[in-house]
């Protein structure tokens, strides 16, 4: 029996037979998350166009932190250069990652959190959300909507870990 790997794990996450063939632009910024995406892409029906892909720790092309608008520019730029479905940026340690639309604009992460908080309690309604305090309004309207609980917590993934076991939250 082989050991299962994180890709076999997201693969039970999300079906590629639910996914729609999709041309993206995917922009690790040389920092960790192209090692991990190539790994998983070879399971998904999309079209990947790789930017800034190999990991080098002295990160050539500045700080990777899609947020600041400096960061993100040269992504930006390729996505309205190219015709792609959307774009994704990750932080260097990719424990975060950002959407760029089809015209190469930033989606900003309320949207994000609301599209997965939705998810959430969709399949799993009652459920405690944790959220981060920069990202408040749609986050409170989508989960009181939808029936879950909201507690909000410091930023940061070591205090949500944190207050998510505290809250026995999903």
């Amino acid at each position: 029996m082989s050991t299962p790997t994180s890709s076999d794990h997201l693969l039970r996450i999300v079906s590629p037979g639910d996914l729609q063939p999709l041309k993206i632009l995917a922009d690790p910024g040389n920092g960790a998350a192209g090692v991990a995406m190539d790994q998983l892409l070879p399971h998904l029906p999309l079209q990947v166009e790789r930017m800034r892909w190999e990991p080098d720790g002295t990160f050539p092309h500045g700080v990777p932190n899609p947020i600041l608008e400096e960061s993100r520019a040269m992504t930006e730029a390729r996505m309205r250069a190219v015709k792609f479905d959307f774009g994704v940026a990750w932080d260097g340690d990719y424990d975060r990652c950002f959407f760029l639309d089809e015209n190469g604009a930033f989606i900003e992460g309320y949207y994000i959190v609301g599209l997965l908080v939705q998810a959430l309690l969709t399949e799993n309604p009652n459920q405690t959300v944790i959220y981060d305090p920069r990202l408040t309004w749609n986050t409170l309207d989508i989960v009181s909507r939808l029936g879950g609980r909201a507690v909000v917590c410091k930023s940061g993934h070591a205090f949500i870990k944190e207050k998510m076991r505290a809250e026995d939250a999903s």
